[in-house]
């Protein structure tokens, strides 16, 4: 009986031992199921944290660059603003130099151009009667003669003997012709012929020739405003011309201004989105 008891009792022990194990096994178990769990989702965070590092490098790596570029960028926008500053100033000058010159020319024009259209209004008043009488004289005044000859001779008319000055005055066309009449059409040696031949004349002057006819004394007020006003003009044409360069140069340093403002604001814009 103590023997069956004793056996009772092992066998009782030995479940109780051996429950308690198999609880153990299963804390162990579960325990060692959560270091595996725990083990899968540190690599799986070191992972994710070697992306993520990674993507940040790059992102690094592209806020440098991008800071580096808009530093370029502000250095050029800088240096276009100096570049523009100068341009300004090189225009500026540039038209005060064309201002300049603009008067210079205005100035010298100015003081002959006011003969040349007093000398207009006088040949408008010349009458077509004035001019029918001489178309009688077979021989006329050596002035008047001098002066129709002149006058062909400005027109780029014939004027190689008097019946061929006449036709010529005598054409319906002739004041208008005298009128409108654009002096750079005047050559240097027109020019030069023309003093040589008429105006070195003492007698060729509007008082004396206005006496020997009424029809030609406007027209020897006019030839020799013609020439004056050609001189004047020859004169002031290196000026024109250098007043022409001025101004060329002053449009291209105005294209140059605004293309060096479409910069500046295109880099301005550029630096904003950065």
């Amino acid at each position: 009986r103590h023997y069956l008891d004793f056996i009772n009792h092992y066998v009782k022990l030995f479940h109780e031992k051996r429950a308690d194990l198999e609880e153990q096994q299963l804390h162990l178990n579960v325990g060692l199921q959560k270091i595996r769990e725990t083990v899968d989702r540190v690599e799986e965070l070191q992972k994710s944290l070697a992306i993520k590092k990674r993507d940040l490098e790059e992102k690094n790596a592209l806020a440098n660059q991008k800071l580096k570029e808009m530093l370029k960028d502000q250095q050029k926008a800088e240096q276009q603003r100096e570049t523009s500053k100068d341009i300004q100033e090189q225009l500026k000058t540039k038209t005060s130099a064309i201002g300049t010159k603009k008067k210079i020319v205005l100035d010298d024009l100015s003081k002959v151009e006011p003969a040349v259209e007093d000398a207009k209004n006088a040949v408008k008043s010349i009458k077509k009667q004035h001019l029918v009488e001489m178309r009688a004289l077979n021989n006329p005044p050596r002035l008047v003669k001098l002066t129709l000859e002149s006058i062909c001779v400005l027109l780029a008319e014939p004027s190689s003997d008097w019946k061929t000055i006449r036709t010529t005055v005598l054409r319906d066309t002739f004041i208008n012709s005298v009128v409108n009449f654009n002096t750079e059409k005047i050559s240097d040696d027109m020019r030069s012929e023309l003093k040589k031949k008429y105006l070195s004349d003492p007698e060729y002057t509007f008082e004396k020739v206005d006496r020997a006819s009424k029809a030609c004394g406007p027209l020897v007020k006019w030839a020799i405003a013609q020439i004056n006003y050609a001189d004047m003009l020859l004169s002031i044409d290196p000026l024109k011309n250098e007043l022409h360069s001025l101004e060329q140069e002053a449009e291209v340093t105005w294209k140059k201004g605004m293309e060096v403002d479409q910069m500046i604001d295109s880099l301005e814009k550029s630096i904003a989105q950065y």
